[in-house]
Protein backbone atom coordinates (compact mmCIF):
# COMPACT_ATOMS: atom_id res chain seq x y z
CA UNK A 1 0.00 0.00 0.00
CA UNK A 2 1.19 3.45 -0.84
CA UNK A 3 1.17 6.51 1.37
CA UNK A 4 -2.31 8.03 1.79
CA UNK A 5 -3.08 11.29 0.10
CA UNK A 6 -4.60 13.68 2.59
CA UNK A 7 -6.61 16.54 1.17
CA UNK A 8 -8.16 19.27 3.29
CA UNK A 9 -11.93 19.34 3.40
CA UNK A 10 -13.69 22.36 1.96
CA UNK A 11 -15.35 24.86 4.29
CA UNK A 12 -18.73 23.68 2.96
CA UNK A 13 -18.02 20.09 3.92
CA UNK A 14 -16.86 21.14 7.37
CA UNK A 15 -20.10 23.09 7.79
CA UNK A 16 -22.06 20.02 6.69
CA UNK A 17 -20.29 17.99 9.38
CA UNK A 18 -21.09 20.59 12.00
CA UNK A 19 -24.74 20.61 10.94
CA UNK A 20 -25.04 16.83 10.99
CA UNK A 21 -27.70 15.98 13.55
CA UNK A 22 -27.12 12.31 14.33
CA UNK A 23 -26.08 13.05 17.89
CA UNK A 24 -22.93 10.94 17.56
CA UNK A 25 -19.31 11.73 16.91
CA UNK A 26 -19.18 12.12 13.10
CA UNK A 27 -15.56 11.01 13.10
CA UNK A 28 -16.17 7.86 15.13
CA UNK A 29 -17.58 4.45 14.24
CA UNK A 30 -18.50 1.57 16.50
CA UNK A 31 -17.01 -1.74 15.43
CA UNK A 32 -18.70 -5.03 16.23
CA UNK A 33 -16.59 -8.15 16.65
CA UNK A 34 -18.57 -11.37 16.93
CA UNK A 35 -16.45 -14.53 16.71
CA UNK A 36 -19.58 -16.72 16.49
CA UNK A 37 -20.44 -15.09 13.17
CA UNK A 38 -16.87 -15.46 11.92
CA UNK A 39 -16.92 -19.20 12.54
CA UNK A 40 -20.13 -19.55 10.49
CA UNK A 41 -18.25 -18.14 7.47
CA UNK A 42 -15.23 -20.44 7.80
CA UNK A 43 -16.45 -22.59 4.91
CA UNK A 44 -16.45 -19.68 2.43
CA UNK A 45 -13.43 -20.06 0.13
CA UNK A 46 -10.80 -17.34 0.45
CA UNK A 47 -10.66 -14.79 -2.36
CA UNK A 48 -7.81 -12.74 -3.77
CA UNK A 49 -8.31 -9.09 -2.80
CA UNK A 50 -6.73 -6.13 -4.58
CA UNK A 51 -6.56 -2.74 -2.91
CA UNK A 52 -6.02 0.91 -3.76
CA UNK A 53 -6.15 4.19 -1.93
CA UNK A 54 -9.52 5.92 -2.10
CA UNK A 55 -10.13 7.77 -4.27
CA UNK A 56 -7.98 5.80 -6.70
CA UNK A 57 -5.54 7.61 -8.94
CA UNK A 58 -6.69 5.58 -11.97
CA UNK A 59 -10.25 4.21 -11.93
CA UNK A 60 -9.57 2.36 -15.20
CA UNK A 61 -7.26 -0.05 -13.35
CA UNK A 62 -10.26 -1.38 -11.43
CA UNK A 63 -11.95 -4.20 -13.39
CA UNK A 64 -15.29 -3.61 -15.08
CA UNK A 65 -16.44 -7.00 -13.76
CA UNK A 66 -18.88 -8.10 -11.06
CA UNK A 67 -17.49 -8.41 -7.59
CA UNK A 68 -17.49 -7.44 -3.94
CA UNK A 69 -15.69 -4.44 -2.50
CA UNK A 70 -14.87 -3.16 0.94
CA UNK A 71 -13.82 0.15 2.38
CA UNK A 72 -11.57 0.25 5.38
CA UNK A 73 -9.91 3.02 7.30
CA UNK A 74 -6.17 2.87 7.79
CA UNK A 75 -5.04 5.64 10.13
CA UNK A 76 -1.34 5.33 9.24
CA UNK A 77 -0.26 6.06 12.80
CA UNK A 78 2.46 4.48 14.89
CA UNK A 79 3.41 2.21 11.97
CA UNK A 80 0.71 -0.31 12.89
CA UNK A 81 -1.20 -1.47 9.79
CA UNK A 82 -3.38 -3.68 11.98
CA UNK A 83 -4.98 -0.55 13.46
CA UNK A 84 -7.23 -0.50 10.37
CA UNK A 85 -10.99 -0.90 10.58
CA UNK A 86 -13.50 -2.38 8.14
CA UNK A 87 -16.17 0.22 7.37
CA UNK A 88 -18.35 -1.00 4.48
CA UNK A 89 -19.04 -4.04 2.29
CA UNK A 90 -20.83 -3.83 -1.07
CA UNK A 91 -21.39 -5.67 -4.33
CA UNK A 92 -21.26 -4.42 -7.90
CA UNK A 93 -22.18 -5.48 -11.42
CA UNK A 94 -19.10 -3.50 -12.49
CA UNK A 95 -16.54 -2.64 -9.83
CA UNK A 96 -15.14 0.10 -12.05
CA UNK A 97 -18.51 1.80 -12.52
CA UNK A 98 -19.53 1.42 -8.90
CA UNK A 99 -16.56 3.26 -7.43
CA UNK A 100 -17.61 6.37 -9.36
CA UNK A 101 -20.68 6.81 -7.15
CA UNK A 102 -18.43 6.88 -4.10
CA UNK A 103 -16.00 9.33 -5.66
CA UNK A 104 -18.96 11.62 -6.45
CA UNK A 105 -19.82 11.80 -2.72
CA UNK A 106 -16.41 13.22 -1.76
CA UNK A 107 -16.78 16.88 -0.80
CA UNK A 108 -20.35 16.99 -2.14
CA UNK A 109 -23.10 18.83 -0.22
CA UNK A 110 -24.46 16.60 2.52
CA UNK A 111 -27.99 17.91 2.02
CA UNK A 112 -28.05 16.39 -1.48
CA UNK A 113 -26.85 12.88 -0.68
CA UNK A 114 -29.21 9.93 -0.82
CA UNK A 115 -26.75 7.81 1.15
CA UNK A 116 -25.86 9.62 4.39
CA UNK A 117 -23.72 6.81 5.79
CA UNK A 118 -21.66 6.58 2.58
CA UNK A 119 -21.29 10.37 2.50
CA UNK A 120 -20.15 10.30 6.10
CA UNK A 121 -17.65 7.53 5.42
CA UNK A 122 -15.95 9.07 2.37
CA UNK A 123 -15.80 12.55 3.88
CA UNK A 124 -15.03 11.88 7.55
CA UNK A 125 -12.15 9.53 6.72
CA UNK A 126 -11.02 11.14 3.47
CA UNK A 127 -7.32 10.54 2.98
CA UNK A 128 -7.37 7.43 5.18
CA UNK A 129 -9.76 5.18 3.22
CA UNK A 130 -8.69 2.13 1.27
CA UNK A 131 -10.80 0.38 -1.35
CA UNK A 132 -10.40 -3.39 -1.71
CA UNK A 133 -12.14 -5.55 -4.25
CA UNK A 134 -12.40 -9.06 -5.55
CA UNK A 135 -14.03 -10.14 -8.78
CA UNK A 136 -16.63 -12.87 -9.07
CA UNK A 137 -17.76 -14.94 -12.05
CA UNK A 138 -21.35 -13.66 -11.78
CA UNK A 139 -23.43 -10.98 -10.10
CA UNK A 140 -25.24 -13.74 -8.18
CA UNK A 141 -21.92 -14.93 -6.75
CA UNK A 142 -21.15 -11.34 -5.72
CA UNK A 143 -24.54 -11.04 -4.00
CA UNK A 144 -23.98 -14.27 -2.09
CA UNK A 145 -20.47 -13.31 -0.98
CA UNK A 146 -21.63 -9.85 0.09
CA UNK A 147 -24.45 -11.34 2.17
CA UNK A 148 -22.08 -13.77 3.88
CA UNK A 149 -19.62 -10.97 4.61
CA UNK A 150 -22.31 -8.65 5.97
CA UNK A 151 -23.60 -11.33 8.34
CA UNK A 152 -20.13 -12.24 9.51
CA UNK A 153 -18.41 -8.84 9.70
CA UNK A 154 -21.28 -6.37 10.36
CA UNK A 155 -19.44 -3.22 9.17
CA UNK A 156 -20.64 0.01 10.78
CA UNK A 157 -21.40 1.94 7.58
CA UNK A 158 -23.69 -0.83 6.31
CA UNK A 159 -26.10 -0.16 9.14
CA UNK A 160 -29.17 1.16 7.39
CA UNK A 161 -30.70 4.51 8.26
CA UNK A 162 -34.45 4.32 7.50
CA UNK A 163 -35.50 6.58 4.62
CA UNK A 164 -37.68 8.79 6.78
CA UNK A 165 -34.86 9.38 9.27
CA UNK A 166 -32.51 10.18 6.39
CA UNK A 167 -34.98 12.74 4.99
CA UNK A 168 -35.36 14.40 8.38
CA UNK A 169 -31.63 14.46 8.97
CA UNK A 170 -31.06 16.13 5.59
CA UNK A 171 -33.51 18.88 6.62
CA UNK A 172 -31.04 20.13 9.26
Amino acid sequence: MGKSRTAPLSPGTITDFNDLAFGKNIYGAEMLFDAREWSRSASVPAKKWDHVDFPPLDVKKIPAKPGVYIFFVQPDVFGIPQASGLMYVGKAKSLQSRIGSYIAEVDSPWAKTKRPMVWRMVNAWHGHLKYCYTTTATVTEAEQLEEQMLQSLQPPMNRHIPGEVGKRARAF
